[in-house]
């Protein structure tokens, strides 16, 4: 109980001292396993981690968090592919998981694949509908496709859900511009100031 109330509260690296101590029953085993491979994981030991998950895996192969968390920890190891694999398995043992879908759609969009990321991401917005990185993404994708209106949409949802979102507003004033719109130069300007780094990766540099 002490290592899950640390890990929940963060103390990640205190959490897996408990976890460490306890002499958990076969049934908490999956569980134990997969709370020390989840903290590992916000360490960013990730070597660590996929250890911890594949034995939870072993002990309990249909648990869809756990094939969640392989996910991310394999894309943070760089083994994109089989982040992809894990992520998939994940959402078809839980197809409400809408982190899962979330990675899928970023992994998709990373390989230039729009149309699928379009479906992933419109999934996690069924499953995260506040999550406002959801609609930003899906905005990418849609303009990835030519599909303007759908774009400014979600762009313009990512703000309504977080005005603070400077990416979001970055990727609305760069899309404005795009049309011709005089709300482009408001858009950027308040990116901007959200995040002055934002003025490095303009397309003309201004």
């Amino acid at each position: 109980i002490r290592g899950l109330a640390a890990a929940t509260s963060g103390k990640h690296a205190v959490a897996l001292k408990h976890f460490e101590r306890v002499q958990a029953s076969p049934d908490l085993l999956p569980s134990l396993e997969q709370a020390k491979g989840r903290s590992h994981l916000s360490l960013a030991q990730f070597e660590l981690a996929l250890g911890h998950l594949q034995q939870a895996l072993l002990y309990k192969p249909d648990d869809a968090q756990s094939h969640y968390l392989l996910g991310v920890t394999e894309r943070q190891l760089g083994n994109l592919e089989g982040a992809r694999r894990f992520f998939r398995h994940a959402v078809m043992l839980e197809p409400t998981l809408g982190a899962a879908h979330f990675e899928l759609g970023a992994l998709a969009l990373q390989s230039g694949d729009a149309q699928k990321a379009v479906g992933h991401f419109n999934s996690a917005a069924t499953h995260l509908p506040l999550a406002p990185e959801v609609h930003n993404n899906l905005g990418l994708s849609y303009q990835g496709l030519g599909q303007l209106e759908e774009a400014d949409a979600s762009f313009r949802k990512s703000i309504d859900l977080l005005p603070s979102y400077a990416e979001a507003w970055f990727n609305l004033g760069l899309l404005l511009r795009h049309r011709g719109s005089s709300e482009a130069v408001a858009a950027i300007d308040r990116a901007l100031a959200l995040n002055p780094a934002l003025k490095q990766v303009l397309p003309d540099g201004s």
